[in-house]
């Protein structure tokens, strides 16, 4: 009613994905990954299809906090974006998110439209962090030929089409994505 907006959020403790990365020191394994993925994902479905959907737009492993039990959380909503009620796409200016995480078009340089395939994408690149200790490259394909022989073919399948450079080429909801991983 006052046209002021808050988050309200429960205390976690843990650490971000990034340091648990870090202090594990080695990559994490793919049942491993494919646990916390699926909480992640569980989370971006969520925000996707609810009645006003938000595009966190800047995912990455420093944005999820693992908790006593290893399951992430999102804790950072410093760039999303909510959608208006019934629309799919997103207007954006060039630069938004963190460049390796973030899906090409959120790069070029003059007013773009994104949607959920651009967190299709960041939640493609967090995988990558996850399963190398490597972060992507800024510009460019990731190099997933560093996964080959480590984990399934299924699941490597699935990380490259979420990190395809053209977004018609990616899944086209985290639902979608969610199945070909966990079917």
């Amino acid at each position: 009613e006052s046209g002021y907006s808050f988050l309200l959020m429960d205390y976690i403790e843990g650490e971000n994905l990034d340091s648990f990365i870090v202090r594990l020191g080695r990559p994490l394994s793919e049942e491993r990954t494919r646990e916390m993925l699926w909480y992640m994902l569980d989370i971006l479905r969520y925000l996707h299809t609810s009645s006003q959907p938000i595009l966190p737009l800047d995912l990455k492993t420093s944005q999820f906090l693992v908790d006593k039990h290893g399951r992430p959380s999102l804790m950072d909503f410093g760039v999303a974006r909510q959608m208006s009620r019934g629309s799919r796409v997103l207007p954006l200016s060039f630069g938004c998110g963190t460049q390796a995480y973030s899906a090409p078009e959120q790069y070029v340089p003059k007013e773009t439209v994104v949607d959920q395939r651009a967190d299709i994408y960041a939640i493609g690149a967090t995988a990558y962090r996850m399963l190398t200790r490597h972060h992507p490259p800024n510009h460019g394909p990731i190099p997933w030929e560093r996964c080959e022989g480590r984990i399934s073919p299924k699941l490597l399948a699935a990380l490259k089409r979420a990190t395809e450079m053209y977004p018609g080429d990616r899944f086209h909801s985290i639902q979608e994505m969610m199945e070909q991983i966990y079917r």
